[in-house]
């Protein structure tokens, strides 16, 4: 890193490493609007607000409800940058390929229009839950979770119109904010870093449509995850680099290879961590995508018609395609989610479509608690409103007092009006649904 600053500025860069890590977080646009009100607002970002200490997420019931979502703050250039590059009008298939735990992804679906289509896919499988937890708070149905390695994707051709690969680096601009990060780094696992950031980019180039968008980011700052990654993709393939615009005060640097443009954030510029993209089109390629399979193809998925579970808690039922999946739930989607299923071949227990709305169990259907924080669930559904003190008993797992008793039915319990997940009363009593892997289990304060 010293090799790229000026002495002034190498002075700057290490006192900043003295200095408190800025906390950010990034609001939902259906959910947190009203939220953090004070809080100062992150230029690059409309959702995102600085916050002047950090609170205890586990004990906020809003943190739970998907409400808004903690990221760091450099991290959120990439829909200002997309911005400058991609019609978010248009309906897309995008891909984000190295998505836990979930920052980009869901902050790609706050600008995809509702019949496009984002596939979230994680290549270590044990970090895959975390995404589907966050993506489960997100609560959007126009996208597919997955945990492909990623010679899973050589097969697919000319499909993405935009692939996001925040690649596993070396972690050099996490190094305030993680000490580990400190003793993980040496010179060998930059280079065994950039080994695999170029096997995981070669095997999905070839599923960008031509015209199509690379987002390529780390967070570290040395030229070998970054201008020579850079350089290398131009050398070997048909893209060419593209440079967007920011105000000057802003602090973001432009960096450049032998052919590559590189956009960096230092966090003695930023209010940030470290982080380093580049933007890069694809010149040739087939004038067509992948087309969807035959109709006379057998379907992958039974769909399930409407019927009165649907009406009563989904908004607009009809928008949506029902389908019957391999883990014997039933699951919401767009067609446009459903034709890309079908497309794709995925029916596996490493991919999870849509939004998972019930299990069924003999003629009765369980509300699934994916669909308690889904932004498409019906208002209508009964709910019952806590204050602080009983949301986090709730969150831990415990039952709060019926309001009216002989009632068997399920009802929404939410702070705030924000929904939290499901209780369902059963006479004079009720049992908590909230699922028990993301229960608070530390101690509530009196």
């Amino acid at each position: 890193m010293r090799s790229l600053l000026d002495p002034e500025e190498w002075s700057a860069f290490m006192e900043s490493y003295n200095e408190e890590a800025p906390i950010s977080i990034r609001l939902h646009p259906k959910k947190g609007n009203q939220l953090f009100q004070n809080a100062n607002s992150i230029p690059w970002e409309p959702l995102g607000k600085y916050l002047e200490e950090r609170p205890s997420f586990t004990l906020d019931p809003n943190f739970h409800a998907g409400a808004y979502y903690v990221q760091e703050a450099a991290s959120m250039f990439v829909s200002y940058a997309l911005d400058q590059v991609i019609d978010w009008n248009k309906n897309l298939k995008v891909l984000d390929l190295c998505a836990a735990p979930g920052g980009k992804s869901t902050q790609l679906l706050s600008r995809l229009s509702a019949e496009s289509v984002l596939v979230s896919n994680e290549i270590d499988y044990g970090r895959f839950g975390i995404l589907l937890e966050n993506l489960s708070k997100w609560g959007m149905s126009h996208q597919i979770a997955s945990a492909k390695a990623p010679n899973e994707f050589e097969s697919i051709h000319e499909l993405f119109d935009l692939i996001v690969v925040d690649a596993p680096c070396s972690g050099e601009g996490m190094m305030r904010k993680d000490i580990q990060a400190v003793s993980h780094w040496s010179p060998n696992n930059v280079l065994k870093c950039q080994y695999r950031q170029k096997d995981i980019l070669s095997s999905v180039l070839g599923s960008l449509k031509k015209d199509g968008i690379l987002f390529y980011s780390t967070c570290t700052f040395n030229e070998a995850e970054n201008e020579e990654i850079g350089d290398w993709l131009l050398a070997q393939y048909s893209l060419e680099p593209m440079e967007i615009k920011f105000p000057q005060h802003w602090g973001l640097t432009i960096r450049k290879g032998h052919d590559s443009i590189v956009h960096s954030c230092y966090p003695h510029k930023i209010m940030g961590e470290g982080f380093s993209f580049q933007i890069l089109r694809k010149t040739s390629g087939a004038e067509d995508e992948l087309k969807r399979k035959p109709k006379t193809q057998k379907n992958l998925f039974s769909e399930i018609p409407v019927n009165q579970y649907i009406e009563n808690w989904i908004q607009h039922p009809d928008q949506f395609k029902y389908i019957l999946y391999n883990d014997g739930a039933i699951h919401m989607c767009n067609q446009q989610t459903l034709d890309l299923l079908e497309l794709l071949n995925w029916k596996d227990n490493k991919t999870k479509p849509g939004t998972k709305i019930a299990s069924v169990k003999g003629r009765d259907w369980i509300p699934d608690h994916d669909l308690a924080l889904s932004v498409h669930l019906n208002e209508d559904v009964p709910a019952i409103d806590l204050d602080l003190k009983t949301s986090r008993l709730y969150l831990k797992g415990e039952v709060p007092e019926p309001q009216h008793t002989g009632e068997n039915k399920w009802k929404i319990v939410s702070y705030e009006g924000m929904n939290l997940g499901w209780i369902k009363q059963v006479g004079n009593r009720y049992n908590n649904y909230f699922p028990r892997n993301r229960r608070i289990r530390m101690n509530l304060p009196n």
